[in-house]
């Protein structure tokens, strides 16, 4: 048997070969990883009921806005991929929170990957299955939209028009609309913490879209399925204006409901854009939630009594638009 003189200078040396044997079989220390998100209008910080412009120069504010991230991995050190397990994030833009992406062997972060909604495998699931607190759980007002379609991934609520006066509200979902996207960033750290920052400029999640008069869509096609994807492609950058590198596919531009005029005295036409309106019906609504008449797009409609309408064009695909409408 070896005997080990018991001086100083020979523990040092023991322990300094025990800290090198472990080091050479893999052992690596665990960094709690967080990600923070700066809540922008262009260049402004987020603010509700701030007024603000899209791409089409739409005035608008925000009065709510809610969104989850989920099926997170961290791009580091060479390009291993880390996976941040059962982490699913409810982010409210009028709150400025840190969130926990758990503990990973990561030094050096080269990108982050993320999808706006609920993952498929979970998105279809209990809500009420979920502790109070969790991301999940049910909460108010909902973010629920039922167990066949799911979360709301984005719900987007605030008024809009020349003089901000219009309703618009965007509540988007579906397994379909769930996309990933890979952001280039790297991480801030003090101490055993380690922060992603991205920049989520939320003028961009109506690009494209016409808010003029306001705009009720909730669903997965049409403009709530344009706003998710402007989700992945638009809103969030690195700090230093990197976007989105994944791939994306060929997008058709939402369906876009045009009253004019309106205002009006009680006759009014509705365009659809690049869509035919032919076969298409329409519904108006009164402020109580009454069914005032309906009948087909693509004719001159009347309204003989004036006051604040909701109209809703119902295509022949099942897919329906609203919009705001005044008789003066």
């Amino acid at each position: 048997m070896l005997k080990i003189p018991k001086s100083k200078n020979t523990m040092k040396k023991i322990t300094s070969i025990i800290i090198a044997l472990l080091g050479a079989t893999g052992m690596q220390a665990q960094t709690n990883i967080n990600l923070k998100i700066n809540h922008l209008l262009k260049d402004k910080s987020f603010a509700f009921n701030q007024t603000a412009q899209n791409d089409l120069n739409n005035n608008f504010n925000v009065k709510r806005l809610e969104y989850y991230i989920s099926g997170i991995s961290l791009i580091h050190d060479g390009g291993k991929v880390t996976n941040a397990k059962d982490v699913y994030i409810l982010v409210d833009a009028g709150k400025n929170e840190l969130f926990s992406l758990g503990t990973m062997d990561v030094t050096n972060v080269e990108a982050i990957n993320f999808a706006i909604g609920v993952s498929p495998n979970v998105n279809n699931a209990d809500p009420s299955a979920w502790p109070n607190g969790h991301a999940l759980a049910p909460k108010s007002p909902s973010m629920h939209w039922g167990w066949s379609a799911g979360y709301r991934f984005v719900a987007l609520e605030g008024k809009s028009g020349k003089d901000v006066n219009f309703t618009f509200e965007i509540h988007a979902l579906g397994n379909k609309n769930y996309f990933k996207q890979s952001i280039p960033t790297n991480a801030t750290i003090d101490n055993n913490e380690m922060t992603i920052t991205l920049n989520a400029d939320y003028t961009q999640s109506i690009k494209g879209i016409d808010v003029s008069s306001g705009l009720i869509t909730h669903g997965e096609d049409d403009e709530a399925a344009y706003s998710l994807r402007n989700f992945q492609m638009n809103v969030f950058t690195s700090l230093d204006g990197k976007g989105n590198t994944l791939s994306v596919d060929n997008f058709k531009k939402p369906l876009q409901l045009n009253v004019y005029p309106n205002p009006n005295s009680g006759y009014f036409n509705i365009d659809l854009g690049h869509i035919s309106i032919n076969n298409a019906s329409y519904e108006i609504l009164d402020i109580t939630g009454k069914l005032i008449q309906s009948g087909n797009a693509s004719e001159q409609i009347t309204v003989n009594e004036k006051g604040i309408y909701f109209l809703t064009v119902v295509l022949e695909s099942g897919n329906r638009i609203s919009k705001k409408i005044c008789i003066q």
